[in-house]
């Protein structure tokens, strides 16, 4: 699990201390000198992660930074948290969960809510 953020490195460090938040790693715009939804940030996570776009997840509680994502071929989950935007009617991701636990227990058991 890797945080890709807009914030600088240095708040991305002070808020997940804070939040005693548990990441792989942290990755943060300011390295490619633009902002979601810019292509280069969500390039920046594949290519520094060696990953293929089509086996990665991008998770997020902004509908405008999932269909970015998908722009760049990634997966996407969508998770509701008050007052961070709702879908549009024409909006597709792959996964829609009411909460970050609700996104885990839909991973593992495999089902999707669509």
């Amino acid at each position: 699990m890797v945080a890709l953020s807009n914030a600088d490195l240095a708040q991305l460090v002070d808020m997940f201390g804070e939040g005693r938040l548990a990441w792989h790693g942290v990755l943060s715009a300011e390295s490619v000198k633009t902002y979601k939804p810019d292509p280069s940030v969500y390039r920046l996570a594949l290519d520094t992660l060696g990953r293929e776009a089509q086996r990665t997840l991008m998770v997020a509680a902004h509908p405008w930074d999932l269909r970015a994502a998908a722009g760049q071929g990634m997966r996407t989950a969508f998770v509701s948290r008050a007052g961070e935007g709702v879908p549009a009617p024409h909006d597709r991701f792959d996964v829609y969960a009411e909460s970050l636990t609700d996104l885990s227990e839909q991973l593992t058991s495999g089902g999707t809510q669509h």
